[in-house]
């Protein structure tokens, strides 16, 4: 047995008793729970971003909340709105303000507030996971869990995507993510539950463009590759939200309604209606959110918490850590993000890449040249499927998390105005 199929067979936390996929009626529960729901959004009221204790629910989407001024968007904030989100709600003073379905883009904010200058000075930290779900480590071509710097601001979840025009790999990773709330000493990391009291959860999208990826792999010894970081790490490559929820909450709920594994699902809209591409549950997480954190550590203590992932960000090449030093000591500091892997059902697949491989070399034409030459001729030609586009639009749900809902816009749109977060 693996170390990775040890790791799943001790966590608890994760493990659905059935082993079917959660489907809507475990969100339908949930969403019925009362549990602590905290948004940020512009406030009518208050004139500026705040915390919002979630009072309604529409489509999985925020409808109204009640104001929360004055508590900063760190992670100390984020535990203080969680722990007086109830009181709000409950106030007898309590003003409810609404957002209307047209005004999640330009009102709702990412639950969770990080700069990319936070990551450029290496004071947050962002770890995402590939391969994590056994059926998208099929389609990907095979090969064992690893971790990757994921180093870009959260945007919010109704937020259109621009990718710059180059990207024409675009594709999608609906995923459950959590935020650190206190520093995780990842010498000694803490166990699934105990990491149940340090953390929120939220609904991630993990964006990639699979160009880069696919450009320093080895079609010969997959899956290895260093574009990792490249690909993951454009502006508006990891929306969020809509919420936040406090660990202990979230699965204590989740138990009420009887399973302890959380249903994702994934649709797209190309024109003709959305079309399911991932469902699955976590119960299939290969590495569970705690032992990610152990592995990193091991890394870590081994001098590996930077993998050579390099990317070029207009100063010269860099790599990004998946842990600090601090006080002599390997830590995930508070506020940080992990974003936890995405289930099989991607755009990714590696029998066109080979084919496409084939192809491209009878014209002397690399692999990723020979897919982006077929997939604009998809495009242009209006056939569905395969990568995104422009005008497609994404709804991905996690249970008790709620949903997003984005467009994928082109880098000519004109920008979307916002007042959530500075560059």
């Amino acid at each position: 047995m693996t170390r990775a199929h040890l790791l799943l067979a001790s966590a608890l936390l994760l493990i659905s008793p059935s082993g079917a996929f959660a489907d809507e009626s475990l969100d339908a529960c949930l969403t019925g729970k009362p549990m602590a729901r905290v948004a940020r959004y512009v406030s009518s009221t208050h004139g500026g971003v705040v915390w919002g204790a979630v009072h309604q629910i529409k489509d999985g989407a925020p409808s109204a909340l009640v104001a929360m001024p004055g508590i900063a968007a760190d992670a100390a904030g984020i535990r203080a709105a969680l722990a007086g989100a109830r009181a709000a709600l409950e106030a007898e003073d309590a003003v409810i303000e609404t957002i209307a379905a047209g005004e999640l883009a330009s009102r709702l904010c990412s639950p969770i507030e990080i700069s990319q200058a936070q990551f450029d000075r290496e004071e947050l930290v962002g770890i995402g996971a590939g391969l994590n779900y056994a059926e998208h480590a099929d389609e990907a071509g095979g090969g064992d869990p690893s971790f990757f710097p994921k180093v870009v601001a959260p945007t919010g979840a109704y937020r259109t995507a621009q990718p710059p025009d180059d990207v024409v790999l675009l594709d999608w990773e609906v995923e459950i993510g959590y935020v650190v709330l206190e520093d995780i000493d990842l010498e000694h990391p803490p166990s699934e539950d105990e990491l149940l009291d340090r953390v929120a959860f939220f609904n991630a999208n993990d964006l990639s463009d699979r160009a880069p990826i696919l450009e320093k792999l080895d079609l010969f010894d997959l899956p290895a590759s260093s574009g990792f970081v490249k690909a993951k790490s454009r502006r508006g490559f990891l929306p969020a939200g809509p919420w936040l929820v406090a660990g202990r909450e979230l699965f204590r709920a989740a138990k009420a309604c009887g399973e302890t594994a959380l249903g994702l699902r994934l649709a797209i809209d190309e024109g003709n209606g959305p079309v399911e591409r991932q469902r699955a549950d976590t119960s299939l997480m290969i590495i569970p959110p705690a032992a990610i954190l152990a592995t990193v550590g091991e890394w870590a203590l081994a001098g590996n918490e930077r993998p050579a992932m390099e990317i070029d960000r207009g100063e010269g090449l860099r790599s990004y850590p998946l842990a600090v030093k601090r006080a002599g000591r390997w830590i995930l500091p508070a506020g940080s993000i992990v974003v936890t892997g995405t289930p099989g059902g991607v755009g990714l697949d590696m029998g066109n890449v080979l084919s496409a491989a084939w192809r491209g070399a009878l014209r002397l034409r690399s692999p990723v040249e020979q897919l982006e030459i077929d997939t604009r001729d998809r495009n242009a030609a209006g056939e569905l499927g395969g990568y995104l586009a422009a005008g497609d639009i994404i709804s991905a749900t996690v249970d008790g998390l709620g949903s997003q809902r984005f467009r994928i816009g082109s880098a000519s749109d004109p920008a979307e105005p916002t007042v959530c977060q500075a560059p």
